[in-house]
């Protein structure tokens, strides 16, 4: 998750293991300390760290954990109380405060990944909105030119969708969106970006795919979608345009553009098709830094 920064890649059990960890550091502080000094201060740091790295349940655990290990001090050192109740009410009522620190911190880390998630993600289709589509893009871009991996970038543009919202409503036309962008997500790697970029446009950034690849992946793709379309009963199809770039120091707005325009030639051409073009290594250092087709030769695969 987004907030877990450090912990990232630290399991539940991990957390819930390290928590246990800080309670037995307090524990041992709270032995060797006065008991002028409250120990629940200390206590709810283990508290409010399992709660916000692992979950509120896991912070109860640990809450209990620590009114535990305090009950166990006073049993070594007994505190003087005129009312030996006092002992179990003040115990209990740290119990109940170290719920709330969970609830609350818990509820907070919750809160976070959500408002990170909606700056990030479209909501209708839950895939990268172009924000952060750029943000992922170009970190692969990156990637690919210190690796000398191909990349490939393709724009994909739902053919008839204006006459779909046009004559069987928004609603459907949001359901239509909704299951072409399930389906791409099913057909493509864990490492694939998938963004909803326009009305009823998506681009796909393909690590370490050259243009080959891409062929064969945009063309099992583009035949699952159409399968799903026809299951509607909606007259859509997919105007595909591809570019790949084999570790060259290509831009991803140039990228971009290359797919943009074959996706636009196969709209000009008739719709429902696909092209894929490898992009050499001609750049514009002067102005833009971005790359043009190799002495202007495009090798381009269409379907059809």
């Amino acid at each position: 998750m987004e907030r877990k920064l450090f912990f990232r890649n630290i399991s539940r059990t991990k957390t819930v293991l390290l928590g246990l960890a800080f309670t037995a550091l307090f524990g041992l502080l709270d032995f060797y300390t006065t008991p002028d000094i409250a120990p629940s201060v200390f206590y709810a740091l283990p508290v409010a760290f399992t709660a916000w790295y692992a979950s509120v349940y896991h912070g109860f655990f640990i809450s209990v954990i620590c009114v535990v290990s305090e009950y166990s001090v006073h049993t070594i050192w007994p505190r003087y109380y005129e009312n030996p109740v006092m002992l179990y009410w003040n115990l209990t009522a740290e119990l109940m405060f170290f719920f709330v620190i969970s609830y609350i911190v818990s509820t907070l880390g919750k809160t976070l990944d959500s408002e990170k998630s909606l700056a990030r993600t479209d909501p209708l289709t839950g895939t990268a909105n172009t924000r952060y589509f750029y943000e992922l893009a170009d970190i692969e871009i990156k990637r690919a030119q210190r690796t000398k991996k191909p990349l490939t970038i393709a724009f994909i543009d739902i053919d008839n969708f204006k006459v779909i919202n046009d004559t069987y409503g928004h609603t459907e036309g949001d359901r239509l969106l909704k299951k072409i962008s399930e389906t791409i997500k099913g057909s493509i790697r864990a490492i694939d970006i998938l963004s909803r970029i326009g009305g009823d446009e998506f681009v796909l950034v393909f690590p370490d795919t050259d243009f080959e690849r891409a062929k064969q992946v945009l063309t099992r793709l583009k035949k699952d979608v159409d399968d799903i379309v026809a299951s509607l009963g909606l007259p859509a199809t997919l105007s595909v345009g591809a570019a790949s770039c084999s570790g060259l120091a290509c831009s991803v707005d140039s990228l971009i553009k290359v797919a943009d325009n074959l996706m636009y030639s196969v709209k000009a051409t008739g719709k429902n098709n696909l092209k894929v073009t490898s992009v050499g290594s001609v750049c514009d250092s002067e102005f833009s830094k971005t790359c043009l087709p190799e002495n202007n030769k495009q090798k381009v695969f269409p379907l059809g």
